[in-house]
């Protein structure tokens, strides 16, 4: 049993470690969208409620985008499409359309 326990630690605290990096990059992936797409990073506050919400939202595979993220939409130059998804899904944004969930 302590073994399991000891190994279980170690899965959890790499697990937790894993977590925070995730995080740390979301939150910094959308201070990049704040500053190259401001009025686009605002609007997702504002239609979803909480900076980060709207961060984890970015970061989310989406239906709306045949399974890709907000970011690979942006990266692919297609801001259009983000913008007709953001103004037609309001105010359920983001909760709908996830890919795998």
């Amino acid at each position: 049993m302590i073994n399991a326990q000891t190994a279980l630690r170690g899965i959890a605290s790499e697990v937790a470690q894993a977590n925070a990096l995730r995080d740390k990059i979301t939150l910094s992936s959308f201070m990049a969208l704040e500053d190259l797409y401001p009025q686009l990073a605002d609007l997702l506050v504002q239609q979803i409620g909480s900076r980060r919400r709207a961060a984890q939202w970015m970061c989310r595979h989406q239906w709306s985008f045949a399974g890709r993220t907000a970011y690979e939409v942006l990266a692919e130059g297609d801001e259009s499409r983000l913008w007709d998804v953001i103004h037609d899904a309001s105010p359920n944004l983001y909760s709908r359309d996830l890919v795998g969930e």
